[in-house]
């Protein structure tokens, strides 16, 4: 059984690795999509209907993805939880600017909660970020992933 805390660190093993769209090569480009996929596959997790996660699915996407693309394969794939209720180890689904074409993973320092995303703003990097009420107001959806305590 994988824990939450694995997840959270597989995550950070990924920080610093350069944005880069479809990227899915820890060290070399990974962006926000890739991040999730790779470290579940990394740690070899299903999604809710049983099928491995792996790192080469969704690459069928543009750059700034349209409408609800993201938000609606997430909910395909993992298990749906109300916002309030996050915690390290979960996915969350961010509206960049208004649509939540953008996912990162929940983290922790301490008791204030993190993301740990791919993002080409700031650093264009694989980062983990406190999140601050402004971060927290993009927050449009929350996901557990089957099988995680």
């Amino acid at each position: 059984m994988i824990t939450r805390d694995q997840i959270v660190a597989a995550a950070r093993g990924y920080l610093g690795t350069p944005f880069q769209d479809k990227g899915r090569r820890k060290g070399q480009g990974m962006d926000c999509v890739g991040l999730i996929l790779c470290v579940c596959h990394d740690l070899g997790l299903d999604d809710r209907h049983g099928a491995p996660v792996t790192a080469n699915l969704y690459h069928d996407y543009s750059g700034q993805p349209a409408g609800m693309f993201v938000q609606q394969s997430v909910a395909k794939h993992l298990v749906a939880k109300a916002v309030p209720a996050m915690q390290p180890g979960d996915v969350v689904t961010l509206a960049l600017p208004s649509a939540p074409c953008h996912v990162a993973f929940v983290g922790a320092r301490g008791t204030q909660l993190t993301l740990i995303h791919a993002y080409s703003g700031g650093g264009a990097k694989v980062m983990e970020n406190d999140i601050t009420p402004q971060w927290k107001r993009r927050i449009k959806g929350c996901f557990s992933i089957p099988g995680v305590t």
